[in-house]
């Protein structure tokens, strides 16, 4: 016979009746624990028993019996629910296995909305939830303003703002980056040297910068990131020590930055850091005649660091304090600067990361874009739960049997719902697996110069994994629960005993049929999108922005950053433009700091001969410093006046050339011809009126804008990044390559970047309803797809339910015309009511985008009409083949099981 441990024998006295037995039975098996275990060690529980037989009594012995036998039987429960589990996602998965149609159908259809939300979600964690991935407590960093500031004013802020533990500078400057082989233009981030400390952020390898760094004199050093060092340094394991050329000068490379961190905004990620003072002493050429300690040059962007029990209330009321003291010790360079700085309060660094682009719009844009993807997550929760609802009447005998012989109709709930939630695992899965594709897919899809998914860092981590796990979970529930309950449904289980018929009855058509008008009505909001930006972009396409961009291609090249002087800089560039204006094919060359709809433009204080704004924003005038040939190559009409030619040479007059919207709104009707404008320093006088362009967007009210002669100004803007521009009559695409090779030819030592066509190059100002329309197109597509399944589904489905029914009809002398109608009657009321409910859905939910349309309004009749009739016409002829089966049943064969 087995011998049972002395400890198994002492959980029977938990439930002995006899106190009298109990402590005989208790000290005897004492005595034999004693002699069984004197060799042997004691378990926890052992050692209890043991201590309470010799310093206690019975009564201390029996409390501890009790207390073992509730741990067993908690122990007991735990594992026989952890074995139940077991069992149910076993039996799950040979269930799914045995039907592999089925399984493939619903895991594909689930893992595209899963896998779309999971996409979207990740850029959603990347920007707005966590913006500043290796930075310590991101929470309490706030962005300072929506201004730049110069480095003696980020000095004083920085030492009279005691609400903050710190604050940094920083700018981002393309540089060329040379390793002795190649060069290439990468964005590198100047910093002062308290940048890291204050961000908290780690090294992966090597040191940070440091404010002994950032001194003048200091040795100069550069720190990488992860991502740079792995692709400029593939065959290195770590590149501190190595030196690289940055602008023609050499740097040391001292550490890099955590593998995560990427830097302070979250659309532009910098390839490596350096101090501030180190790059003044690199490129001498881009900031020629610019002086560090210059209070009128602001080119800085500042980052803090509350203080611990600051709140950014007190900080606002520092940095107010030091913008108005500043204004007062130095008026002639801070003229309206404490107006400005109280105008753009600071906020939290994680509501400023993107910097190109406002806050707000960025949160409404997400959610605009979680709404779709969870949007085409509930299309395809409603298909599987047809499918599922299908399944569990086709296997009501299997259920009814179970439940007959001892089953509860919650265990079969439950084993139901675990066959679900298997399934979207999987489902999970594969769209994680997906999304992992689609960012590596979108890392090399950029939009224009300005921006490229890459930058923003996203990508499958803990939080996307878990809040990916977390919607197919919630969506099996979603999917799942409705068609377990209908399918463990007692009310018809001894009809499916008897002749294992699926049944279902009523409630089950209805349900199914709910399900249908849910897809129907979600997928008309889909289609209505996806017609109202495909509108919209066909309307901004469509758009006169008061230039002709076609025929023609552009390249940005920045000669500052080789060290040249004005002089030789000025020869590149008529050597290049002559050039390209004697190349066959090319009809008109020029150069520019700024192109029209590319944002690039820059700004200067100014005054008129009797006119002063007052300060602020309309103290400031934008304007783009240009080369003859620049009207011409982009078609821009002249009003009035003449065009730049080239008795407009360095050392001459200072001329300008001005928008009408500028005329009309400073000399109303005079003549401007003549008219004198000082910008900063320099005086211009006009000499042409051209037409009104779009400058930054296609959306923008005629703003006034300026043009000066780019010869007369080679000293500072001559010197920073200039966009070539060349027109021709062919595809401008084909200009591409000239642009190249010519740039090549005249200045090979220096960089080009963003070499497009100028359509290429903008695409920016139309990405909105481009993404619009291409996202929402595909997501509709998918959506009609899936709905266009689900009515053959059901209808076929129904069909089948009621072909007794449907050969009685005919037996009776109903013809198949008769019995088409019928079916397609039946589904077309289903189909309309789906509609209704999606027509109504869409007028509350497209207001949402209408901040994203152009020149088409959210509750457009002719997108709204052409989306409806589409989807009304692909569920007749979803329905049309179950139907034309219907009409062509056999009496004979339907009736012959009665």
């Amino acid at each position: 016979m087995m011998k049972r441990s002395p400890l198994h024998r002492y959980l029977r006295f938990w439930r002995a009746d006899v106190e009298d037995d109990v402590d005989e039975e208790l000290r005897f098996h004492l005595e034999m624990r004693e002699r069984d275990y004197v060799t042997s060690g004691l378990s926890t529980n052992e050692a209890k028993l043991e201590t309470a037989r010799r310093f206690g009594n019975v009564d201390s012995v029996r409390a501890l019996c009790y207390e073992i036998g509730h741990q067993h039987e908690r122990s007991t429960r735990i594992a026989d629910f952890v074995q139940g589990v077991r069992n149910d996602v076993v039996f799950a998965a040979r269930q799914l296995a045995r039907n592999p149609g089925f399984t493939v159908a619903a895991v594909v259809t689930l893992a595209l909305g899963i896998g779309a939300n999971a996409l979207v979600f990740g850029f959603v964690n990347a920007v707005l939830l966590r913006p500043f991935p290796g930075v310590r407590s991101p929470d309490r960093l706030i962005s300072v303003g929506g201004y730049s500031v110069s480095y003696p004013s980020y000095r004083d802020f920085r030492d009279g703002t005691p609400a903050l533990a710190g604050l940094a500078a920083f700018s981002d400057r393309g540089t060329a980056v040379s390793d002795g082989t190649r060069t290439i233009v990468a964005s590198v981030g100047v910093v002062s040297g308290n940048y890291f400390n204050i961000l908290g952020v780690m090294p992966s390898a090597g040191r940070l910068l440091t404010p002994a760094d950032d001194e003048a004199g200091a040795a100069p050093a550069a720190v990488l990131s992860r991502s740079f060092a792995r692709t400029f340094f593939p065959d290195d394991a770590s590149p501190v020590g190595r030196t690289i050329d940055l602008n023609g000068s050499p740097v040391k490379v001292v550490g890099v930055a955590a593998s995560d961190f990427r830097g302070t905004e979250v659309d532009a990620s910098q390839a490596m850091w350096i101090s501030i003072h180190c790059w003044m002493d690199l490129a001498p050429a881009s900031f020629a005649g610019l002086n560090l300690e210059k209070r009128g040059w602001g080119w800085l962007t500042m980052i803090g660091r509350l203080a611990p029990g600051a709140s950014l209330q007190s900080a606002t009321t520092a940095l107010n304090a030091s913008a108005a003291q500043q204004e007062r010790a130095f008026p002639d360079h801070n003229n309206g600067f404490a107006k400005d700085v109280a105008s753009h309060p600071p906020s939290l660094a994680a509501d400023a990361a993107v910097s190109s682009v406002p806050h707000g719009v960025v949160v409404r844009s997400a959610t605009v874009i979680l709404v779709i993807v969870a949007i085409v997550l509930l299309i395809a929760c409603a298909n599987v739960s047809n499918l599922l609802l299908a399944r569990a009447m086709s296997r009501r005998r299997e259920i009814a049997v179970r439940m007959a012989v001892g089953a509860g109709r919650g265990r079969m709930i439950r084993q139901l719902l675990t066959e679900t939630a298997v399934l979207a695992i999987i489902a999970a899965v594969v769209g994680l697996l997906a999304t992992v594709v689609a960012n590596r897919y979108l890392a090399h899809v950029s939009i224009g110069d300005d921006f490229s998914f890459s930058s923003l860092g996203a990508h499958v981590d803990t939080h996307v994994t878990v809040y990916t796990i977390s919607i197919a979970l919630v969506a099996s529930m979603i999917f799942g629960v409705a068609p377990a309950f209908q399918g463990t449904n007692d009310g018809n289980m001894t009809v499916a005993l008897k002749d294992g018929s699926p049944g279902g009855g009523r409630s089950a058509s209805v349900l199914r049929r709910s399900l249908l008008v849910a897809q129907i009505a979600l997928s008309l909001i889909l289609l209505i999108g996806a017609g109202l930006f495909t509108r919209s972009l066909q309307r901004a396409l469509a758009a006169d922005p008061g230039f002709d961009g076609s025929h023609v291609a552009t390249a940005r090249i920045n000669v500052g950053l080789i060290p040249r002087d004005s002089a030789r800089v000025g020869a590149i560039y008529d050597e290049l433009i002559r050039r390209l204006q004697n190349t066959p094919g090319v009809h008109f060359a020029a150069m520019a700091t700024a192109l029209p709809l590319d944002r690039g433009s820059d700004s200067e204080r100014f005054r008129l001969d009797d006119y002063i704004p007052p300060p602020g924003p309309e103290s400031d005038l934008e304007l783009a410093d240009v080369t003859p040939g620049f009207f011409q190559a982009f078609s821009i009409p002249l009003l009035s006046g003449r065009r730049f030619g080239d008795q407009d040479a360095p050392g001459t007059q200072h001329v300008a050339i001005i928008n009408e919207t500028m005329a009309r709104q400073y000399w109303k009707g005079r003549e401007p011809l003549g008219r004198r404008v000082l910008l900063g320093g320099d005086t211009v006088t006009i000499v042409g009126v051209v037409r009104d362009s779009k400058y930054h967007d296609l959306g923008e009210p005629p703003q006034r804008y300026l043009y000066r002669v780019l010869g007369q100004h080679l000293g500072s803007s001559g010197l920073f990044p200039q966009q070539i521009v060349v027109r021709g009559s062919g595809n401008a695409s084909q200009l591409v390559p000239l642009l190249r090779k010519t740039i090549g030819n005249v200045a090979p030592e220096v960089p080009v970047s963003g070499a497009s066509t100028f359509d290429e190059s903008t695409g920016h100002v139309v990405f909105a309803q481009r993404l619009g329309a291409i996202g929402l197109g595909l997501f509709g597509l998918l959506a009609l797809a899936m709905t266009s399944i689900g009515i053959y589904g059901v209808v076929g489905y129904g069909v089948t339910q009621r072909t007794r029914e449907i050969g009685v009809r005919i037996a009776l002398g109903a013809r198949s015309r008769s019995v088409l109608a019928l079916v397609l009657t039946e589904n077309l009321s289903t189909i309309v009511l789906g509609l209704v409910l999606g027509g109504a859905l869409s007028v509350l939910l497209t207001r949402a985008i209408s901040g994203f349309l152009f020149g088409v309004s959210a509750l457009d009749g002719v997108t709204f009409a052409g989306a409806t009739i589409t989807l009304l016409i692909v569920g007749l002829a979803a329905a049309l083949p179950p139907a034309l089966r219907a009409s062509h049943v056999d009496p004979a064969v339907s009736l012959r099981g009665d």
